[in-house]
């Protein structure tokens, strides 16, 4: 990112603000895994 990062922001400041958002959010909750049924 060293290159695109900067130009980025020049190009698609659109873009550019969306994945700084994006990066700042907190991750979504797993879902609970479901439990298999047990064979008899």
């Amino acid at each position: 990112m060293r290159y695109a990062g900067p130009r980025l922001l020049f190009r698609h400041p659109v873009l550019a603000l969306r994945h700084w958002w994006d990066d700042r959010r907190e991750p979504p909750e797993l879902p609970h895994p479901r439990h298999r049924a047990d064979p008899l």
